[in-house]
């Protein structure tokens, strides 16, 4: 008798195949942050502010804000120390500040607003910046009589350098230069209960500081700028 035939073998089973997933979604850019955080500086005074401040260190704080992966706008101040040029050595003695010449301390103060352009936020990339503000020095000496003068005026400068992620810090190596026009004051002199004469210290007499400090002048600097930052959104 004629057996049925067994019912076909079904096709192999089909095989499930699985779609891999989506990769994440890139994280979210923000488009405004913050930085602030301190630069030290090697400056080099040149030209009429040069006369009288000499190589010397500057210490600043800086704030401001990041627009996007690559703008900083903010700004700072920076205060700092200087050896004496030889516009102080070598003055006359009727110029009216050489009781001592070895007694001077120099000062500086620059205070300024920046622009600058970066890169990369996240990664080595390249900084570029422009500044401008104004800058100011004191010297000032003691023997006898405290007896001092100013210069200063508005610098205009430009830096460029590296920016260097650190974890939540940006350390921005900077190389710069600033140019403007300085003008000095006539010296001034505070008794201190001493007999202190005119004619010791000419001041009046002469218009050798005047001269010397007012003219073209500039800062060339190298330092490092040490920024903390933080996205808002």
């Amino acid at each position: 008798p004629s057996s049925s035939a067994p019912p076909p073998a079904s096709a192999s089973a089909s095989s499930t195949s699985t779609t891999p997933p989506p990769p994440p979604p890139p994280p979210e850019k923000k488009t405004l942050g913050i930085m602030g955080g301190a630069h030290v500086n090697v400056n080099k005074p040149w030209g009429a502010a040069g006369n009288f401040a000499s190589t010397g260190a500057g210490l600043g704080l800086d704030l401001g804000i990041k627009l996007g992966r690559a703008i900083y706008i903010g700004g700072g101040l920076e205060f700092g120390k200087a050896s004496k040029g030889d516009g102080i050595t070598n003055a006359p003695a009727d110029g009216g500040f050489r009781v001592d010449p070895d007694n001077y301390s120099v000062s500086s103060f620059y205070l300024y607003p920046m622009l600058a352009f970066f890169s990369s936020n996240d990664k080595l990339g390249f900084w570029a910046d422009l500044n401008a503000g104004i800058r100011t020095y004191s010297i000032t000496q003691s023997k006898n009589a405290d007896a001092s003068f100013s210069m200063g005026g508005i610098d205009v400068g430009a830096g460029v350098g590296a920016i260097v992620p650190a974890g939540p810090m940006r350390i921005i190596p900077r190389l710069g230069l600033t140019l403007g026009y300085n003008s000095a004051t006539t010296p001034k002199v505070k008794e201190l209960g001493a007999d202190v004469k005119s004619g010791v210290l000419g001041l009046g007499t002469s218009s050798y500081y005047d001269d010397k400090g007012t003219g073209f002048s500039g800062v060339l600097f190298l330092g490092v700028n040490g920024f903390f930052t933080a996205d808002l959104f």
